[in-house]
């Protein structure tokens, strides 16, 4: 295990910690946490509309707060993104994270900072943890994993959309960010087949213990794409070399240009 991953293995144990602590109670945990989001949102207009102040326990939150799709609130949601404050939540959202659309119009989730804090990393690193008890060699060399850009574009009040796993992939102490293959650049390349192209051309590179992905086809589709691109990949592992037949930023082309060197010896694997 490199230092990177017994560090971020040593930082993922006290999440677990907390999260085991939780499971020996759970019916507590998840009232209080019932409890607490209420009495911090009790004067929004969501929460007066429903009446959290008065809300005590579970059984008062299912008498009095309906279950909803996001039709049933998209009103409330279109004022957060025009900007209107306390109106779900009394935090400001940091960012909202953006559905695909592929089922209709892209849904906006709001982001606010108790849900980029301690309770969403601890998610995260509680998994990170059992997995590498699990695996232990899953931090022994480079992790690919796959996101898409924390920022796509900003709502009329100036609050940006994106990935809330690109912004986590975005916001990784330096140190960490050693354990990945891929600098964050990569997923910002707008061009599919070019994002693909230098995803591959970083990855086959490298020795690859950890591919996290949130949805397995996208691994596939990685095969798919090695096997299309493996010539240009092979020829640019071997001269060190970025191919200048995908479209990539030149900023970002310049990122990965800076991590590549001539590597005849793993062309030829």
């Amino acid at each position: 295990m490199s230092l990177a991953g017994f560090l971020m293995k040593f930082a993922s144990k006290k999440s677990a910690a907390r999260f085991e602590k939780a499971t020996q109670d759970p019916v507590s945990v998840q009232n209080n946490k019932l409890l607490e989001f209420v009495r911090r949102n009790a004067q929004t207009e969501y929460g007066k509309r429903y009446g959290f102040g008065s809300i005590a326990n579970v059984q008062d939150w299912r008498k009095q707060v309906p279950v909803v799709s996001y039709e049933d609130i998209k009103e409330d949601v279109n004022k957060v993104v025009q900007g209107e404050e306390n109106i779900l939540t009394a935090e400001r959202p940091t960012m909202f994270a953006q559905t695909s659309g592929t089922t209709g119009d892209p849904k906006y989730i709001p982001v606010t900072p108790t849900c980029q804090g301690r309770d969403h990393k601890d998610v995260t690193r509680t998994w990170l943890y059992h997995s590498s008890v699990d695996h232990p060699d899953l931090f022994k060399n480079k992790t690919v994993s796959l996101v898409s850009p924390a920022v796509e574009g900003h709502t009329p009040s100036g609050i940006p959309f994106g990935s809330t796993s690109g912004h986590m992939y975005k916001s990784l102490p330096t140190l960490v960010q050693r354990v990945y293959a891929l600098p964050y650049e990569t997923f910002e390349i707008v061009d599919y087949q070019a994002k693909y192209y230098a995803i591959m051309r970083i990855a086959i590179e490298q020795n690859v213990s950890f591919l996290p992905s949130a949805n397995p086809s996208s691994i596939l589709k990685l095969c798919e794409k090695g096997d299309e691109f493996s010539e240009d990949i092979i020829r640019d592992i071997h001269e060190g070399t970025v191919s200048s037949k995908y479209r990539i930023e030149e900023d970002i082309r310049r990122v990965i240009e800076a991590k590549v060197r001539p590597n005849p010896a793993r062309a030829k694997i």
